[in-house]
């Protein structure tokens, strides 16, 4: 969607639903003050998404599928949802070893009981369990070494090849800005306003539509 085709469409109002999109350092640990300077090495490692490792399993997406090698760390950024457990579990059963870290003590606790339950007996359960590394964030890479504090404790994965960061999205809200001055009426639902679930996309698409 660009500007010029809503010029030539010439429109009333328009919906922007586009989405959210996963950044390239934890979205999740800027409210932790930390940013990507801060971590000496970031830019030297090897990052790619949850959406990315992903692609490949759940068919075309207009994603470019990577492989995150043998040896991962999956990154929840304080998200605490689906995407940092699931990607870890995903990972795991296609028999990887896979480290999980995440700022929080609980993992995908913002899961409802039965959900997270499961994911958690599926997590470290499973013939190839996920380590679990708990109030963890990244200090410092020398890559493919990530060293992990916790507690105040250095933690150190030696020999990864790849890091996913499977956390906050940013919204994509470029659109209802470039389309202020070309249509009388925008209105933005779903991640565009703010990352969320599918639930609010649904919920706030199905309002706009109604409202029209």
């Amino acid at each position: 969607m660009t500007t010029e085709f809503v010029e030539r469409a010439a429109p009333d109002t328009v919906i922007v639903a586009t989405g959210s999109s996963q950044p390239t350092f934890p979205r999740g640990y800027h409210g932790l003050g930390i940013r990507a300077e801060d971590v000496p090495g970031w830019d030297d490692a090897r990052v790619m998404t949850s959406t990315q490792v992903l692609s490949e399993a759940v068919g075309p997406s207009g994603t470019t599928y990577e492989d995150p090698g043998d040896r991962v760390l999956v990154i929840d950024d304080g998200e605490h949802h689906w995407k940092g457990v699931g990607t870890a579990k995903f990972l795991a059963e296609e028999g990887r070893t896979v480290h999980f870290a995440q700022p929080g003590g609980d993992p995908g606790g913002e899961l409802t009981g039965p959900t997270k339950a499961k994911l958690h007996r599926d997590l470290f359960g499973m013939e190839n369990p996920v380590e679990l590394h708990t109030f963890a964030t990244v200090d410092r890479i020398d890559w493919p070494t990530v060293t992990l504090q916790t507690q105040g404790k250095a933690v150190e994965l030696s020999d990864l090849d790849g890091i996913v960061l499977a956390g906050f999205h940013r919204s994509n809200d470029g659109l209802e800005a470039a389309l202020s001055d070309v249509v009388s009426e925008v209105r933005v639902v779903g991640d565009a306003v703010a990352p969320r679930t599918i639930k609010e996309a649904i919920h706030e698409g199905e309002r706009a539509a109604r409202e029209l």
